[in-house]
């Protein structure tokens, strides 16, 4: 057990120092916009997305992360479409403590369809597989 007080095993440091709460340097946000078409049984589809992520690294070892989709799809009209027409608002939030280099507790809230291969289990904005933050700490 390394010999630390909790405070610092929590805050990823050993000076009692203030750190802002709102530090734009710890903050990172990306947007995305996309649109696609698609042929669904002979109908064609069509389908515009805006994808808002955003991290921010409380400390070291604590992240919080969002992600807010809107979906507008058209097209696919009649009986057949399954519910495919309608705008779709999709997110997800999650907090992630990592207190040592092999533990990770993570808390995770979504609405997001569950995992399949054609969605990477968000792994867009995870501060521990994200570059973004790979970059940052040395």
């Amino acid at each position: 057990m390394p010999d630390q007080n909790a405070g610092a095993m929590i805050t990823g440091n050993n000076i009692s120092t203030t750190v802002p709460l709102l530090d734009p340097s710890r903050f990172n946000m990306q947007h995305n916009f996309s649109m696609s078409t698609i042929s669904l049984g002979g109908q064609a589809m069509n389908v515009a997305a805006y994808t808002n992520m955003m991290t921010y690294e409380l400390n070291p070892n604590l992240h919080l992360g969002t992600n807010f989709s809107l979906i507008q799809p058209t097209g696919m009209m009649g009986p057949g479409n399954y519910g495919l027409n309608k705008t779709q608002f999709l997110y997800d939030a999650n907090l992630q403590y990592r207190p040592s280099e092999n533990t990770l507790i993570e808390f995770n809230m979504s609405n997001r369809p569950y995992y399949n291969r054609y969605n990477r289990h968000r792994l867009e904005y995870h501060p521990f597989y994200n570059n973004y933050y790979m970059e940052r700490n040395p």
